[in-house]
């Protein structure tokens, strides 16, 4: 579920928490339920017992991590993309992660990309988690073997030269890639971070997310930009929760 960080600031120490991946709204209250049934909660109350807490969603707190510690420094305008159990991203101008008018900005792995085939006339709603999380992986192994799987796995399936493993592999993260041009297409950003353990593993599916956007980039001139890994890990949450109470505090 997460950890914690301790980040001291002028004499003040602020601990960050990184526990729950849902929706965040701007004031704190939590509008969505996938890991947890606390849709509606606003955790900043049920919380501060004895000292404020402050919430942000755990994608933009680990954008503001990296933009501040991280591999953002030096950027102006770039996206940060989570990959793992869930998809998730986030825009960072000027340092600061973009939440939009209600908190909800970004959502590109839940939400479905209806579509028309030209030729048959079917109509799809592909959603990118189910074709590229590390659940998706899982369950579309298990459909293939028959018996439970997990997404470490199906890399450790294609590692030892299994086709069903590489194969689920590539096509998933070609799948991720078209996502993330379609990003790249309407934000024109300096550049992409990413996070989370199925984006951060070498393979298939990084080698098939990485071809996959640069072909679907519409402009030339932005297909060259540069794809980072963050450098703070699963600890670029809880450093940017830290950030988050700092910030808060200091605005107050």
């Amino acid at each position: 579920m997460g950890g914690s960080h301790f980040y001291a600031h002028e004499g003040r120490c602020f601990r960050g928490l990184n526990r729950v991946a849902e929706l965040v709204d701007l004031k704190g209250i939590l509008r969505s339920d996938h890991t947890l049934p606390w849709n509606g909660w606003n955790l900043s109350e049920r919380l501060a017992t004895s000292s404020p807490v402050y919430v942000d969603s755990d994608v933009r707190a680990a954008a503001r991590g990296e933009a501040v510690f991280g591999v953002g420094r030096g950027w102006r305008d770039w996206v940060y993309v989570t990959i793992g159990t869930g998809i998730g991203g986030c825009l960072v101008r000027d340092g600061e992660p973009y939440a939009g008018a209600r908190g909800n900005a970004m959502i590109i792995g839940s939400g479905a990309l209806t579509n028309i085939c030209e030729s048959c006339g079917v109509t799809s709603h592909p959603v990118t988690e189910n074709l590229a999380s590390g659940p998706a992986l899982a369950r579309r192994f298990r459909e293939i073997r028959g018996e439970v799987a997990m997404a470490e796995d199906v890399f450790a399936a294609a590692q030892d030269g299994d086709p069903a493993g590489r194969g689920l592999l590539e096509e998933a993260g070609v799948t991720m890639g078209v996502t993330l041009a379609f990003l790249i297409n309407t934000l024109d950003p300096e550049g992409v971070v990413i996070g989370g353990g199925l984006g951060l593993a070498e393979g298939p599916y990084r080698t098939g997310m990485e071809a996959s956007v640069r072909e679907h980039i519409w402009a030339e001139a932005a297909r060259g930009l540069e794809i980072r890994n963050v450098v703070l890990g699963v600890d670029a949450g809880i450093v940017g929760a830290g950030l988050v109470a700092a910030e808060c505090i200091e605005n107050r």
